[in-house]
């Protein structure tokens, strides 16, 4: 169960903690945390009152103090700890109390931690912290852009004291849309693709118009099982670096009904053809 990217520095992180750590009890320890300095949105920070130039210092803190909670550090003295520290002088023969942790329990949650950075220093913080780095599907040169972060991921990995007993985690995000073949798929996203045009024209694109060419350049991978399996075989940033694939298979008007009937086609059609195998088996 995978959540979308948590700007840190926005949130408080023992409330984003407590509500993650609830969420995996009542999901049976499916929960995959996502987390975020917020880098692509600094605009938004003045509307929380947050002064966008702290926003890695206040990352770096949070993501230290959500991970203590999550590890079970105790988050604050027991309650006849805290009142002896209150009331130096009064004497009293009651056990202090234990600590008092993060409830419910997250066991295991703090190693499903993942990192979207868009820097090479932010992948190896990534690593650093032992978290794994996620690579999303909004790049318009997997080679150029999101390749050298997984390889600075993937360095700083083999750098940790425990290499050896640890595989790093590398996702990658990738929008996968099957259809019976590229021209079904195209006229199906067109409409969306389309209402990229303005941001395209503002990131650097202003040539880019065609439905088509979007698609390309944003690397979605469309058309007969077969199209997609062969364009993702072609994809630098998934070969051989990530351990997790990641399909989207919804676009901005996908139905509720339509982006179920697309779930199955990449994972019993286009996955296995990869050699590619579900990370957990249902029991």
């Amino acid at each position: 169960m995978d959540s979308a990217v948590i700007v840190l520095p926005l949130e408080a992180p023992l409330r984003v903690a407590e509500d993650a750590a609830v969420l995996d009890v009542l999901s049976s320890g499916r929960v995959q945390l996502r987390l975020g300095s917020g880098c692509a949105n600094t605009d938004a920070f003045s509307a929380f009152g947050i002064d966008a130039g702290k926003h890695q210092t206040r990352s770096a803190a949070s993501l230290e103090r959500l991970e203590q909670a999550l590890s079970g550090t105790p988050l604050a003295p027991g309650a006849s700890a805290a009142a002896d520290a209150r009331n130096t002088d009064d004497q009293n023969d009651d056990a202090q109390a234990a600590p008092l942790p993060l409830q419910p329990p997250a066991a295991g949650l703090r190693e499903r931690l993942w990192h979207s950075h868009s820097s090479p220093e932010g992948a190896r913080l990534a690593a650093a912290h032992g978290n794994g780095l996620l690579l999303g599907r909004a790049v318009h040169d997997p080679r150029g852009v999101q390749l050298p972060l997984a390889q600075a991921y993937l360095a700083a990995w083999r750098e940790r004291a425990d290499a050896a007993s640890r595989a790093p985690r590398l996702g990658v995000v990738r929008a996968v849309f099957p259809a019976a073949n590229r021209r079904t798929a195209l006229a199906e996203l067109a409409d969306d693709v389309l209402r990229l045009i303005p941001w395209l024209a503002a990131t650097g694109h202003p040539g880019v118009t065609k439905p088509a060419a979007i698609l390309r350049l944003l690397n979605v991978h469309h058309g007969h099982p077969d199209e997609v399996i062969e364009s993702q075989r072609a994809d630098p940033a998934l070969f051989p670096v990530a351990s997790y694939f990641l399909p989207a298979v919804q676009s901005e008007r996908s139905s509720l009904d339509q982006s179920p009937r697309r779930l199955p086609t990449p994972a019993e059609t286009i996955a296995p053809a990869l050699d590619w195998r579900p990370a957990l088996r249902a029991t």
